[in-house]
């Protein structure tokens, strides 16, 4: 069925789309808001009622060949148009990650990568990869709306693509990177039709092409979610590629009991000043009487969902005891806890206000609480370390002022 004539323009310069025949609004449907310009001259529509559409109703041209519709989804919309004309091509990378949602991925970059770069990775061939970070500074709050879509990909990254190596004689697409390379069996799988690599193989893609820091975070994170059982199912698709072997340590590293990257960077730049903690997310209660206000739910951070002042505490119902805090990084030896400030949350106006009653919880308790932001960890990590260390310093020597040097500290248990 050929289109009912082209665009028209109304009033106010509103340019009013033609009407699509059924088969075209179907397979825009099933496309994610992707159609391709065969699909579009075979429903009769012209170059020109295209460039009109383009120029005055918001359709865009991801890449060669293909367009997007105003309603386009944000991501899958330009994934499946990359891959139009790319048969062998599997989504990768970061691009795999978005699509899969994993958790504690950094925030997208302000530019896009060079135009056709290429990266050579393969499962089985050590040949020469350049390391890249996926993302730099700190990560991103949330997954955050879409920017616009041009010829560059969501968030002003370029699209990830697993190619064969034989495909390195079309370089130069702007907006795409290709990693020229080779899956193991069962290393990638269809995800509403789009071909993407696995958790594990997306995991280890990332961790190789990432600093540490990051490389930690994203297996906390992962391994929080529950989205691998643990860190050696990363190790496993990353073995025997080049630069495996200087990361390997890393995976060692990773601790699924953090719930934020700047936990994660935290506990690393401690461990790296020889101040590991002792326990994660160690819980502190109180054996005294029951409170009638907030009291601290997850991570001793309160549940802001209900504002009501006399919300019962959060109580232990076989001992009958309050939990007071459940502490980031603890010394429970020595009643020194660290915990990780995100703007995100502690920003809220009564957040503030609970957080300030919980920490004179812990103070009563005989707890020394240092606490830190991303500010903190990214323009001062030497700063923190040493002021971590030296409340370590003095609670040894209260420790020690103590009848038996113990720190008594009742009520208190792992997170």
């Amino acid at each position: 069925m050929p289109l009912q004539g082209g665009p028209t323009t109304g009033q106010a310069g509103r340019v009013d789309l033609p009407t699509l025949p059924h088969s075209l609004r179907h397979l825009a449907l099933c496309q994610d808001g992707m159609l391709t310009w065969a699909q579009l001259r075979q429903a009769g529509m012209t170059r020109r009622h295209l460039d009109r559409l383009i120029r005055d109703a918001g359709w865009s041209i991801p890449f060669r060949g293909t367009v997007l519709l105003p309603t386009a989804h944000p991501l899958r919309g330009p994934l499946r148009a990359a891959l139009v004309g790319r048969p062998d091509a599997v989504v990768c990378h970061l691009s795999a990650a978005r699509l899969l949602g994993l958790p504690g991925l950094p925030g997208a970059p302000r530019r896009s990568g060079r135009a056709g770069e290429d990266i050579h990775r393969s499962a089985s061939h050590a040949g020469a990869a350049p390391r890249r970070t996926p993302g730099a500074g700190r990560p991103s709050a949330g997954r955050g709306g879409a920017a616009e879509i041009g010829t560059t990909a969501l968030l002003g990254e370029p699209i990830h693509l697993l190619l064969p190596r034989s495909a390195h004689r079309a370089a130069g697409i702007a907006g795409l990177t290709r990693h020229l390379g080779a899956l193991r069996p069962g290393e990638w799988h269809s995800r509403r039709g789009i071909p993407v690599t696995t958790v594990e193989r997306t995991l280890a893609d990332l961790v190789l092409d990432s600093d540490r820091e990051t490389a930690v975070s994203l297996l906390d994170a992962a391994l929080h979610a529950r989205r691998v059982p643990d860190a050696r199912a990363v190790l496993r698709s990353a073995s025997g590629r080049r630069g495996v072997v200087g990361r390997q340590t890393w995976f060692a590293l990773a601790d699924g009991r953090a719930e934020s990257p700047l936990e994660t960077r935290l506990r690393l730049l401690l461990l790296d000043a020889g101040l590991p903690p002792e326990e994660l997310q160690w819980q502190v209660w109180d054996p005294g009487p029951t409170r009638t206000r907030h009291e601290p739910t997850r991570l001793g951070k309160p549940d802001l969902s209900d504002p009501t002042p006399s919300t019962p505490p959060h109580r232990d119902p076989g001992l009958g005891r309050r939990l007071v805090a459940r502490l980031d990084l603890a010394w429970p030896s020595r009643r020194v806890a660290v915990e990780a400030d995100g703007a995100a949350y502690h920003g809220e106006p009564r957040a503030l206000f609970r957080d300030r009653v919980r920490q004179n919880d812990l103070l009563s308790a005989g707890w020394t609480l240092l606490r830190f932001t991303w500010a903190d960890v990214l323009g001062g990590p030497a700063g923190v370390a040493d002021l971590v260390r030296r409340a370590l310093a003095l609670a040894d020597g209260a420790v020690r002022s103590r009848p038996g040097g113990q720190p008594g500290d009742p009520g208190a248990g792992r997170g």
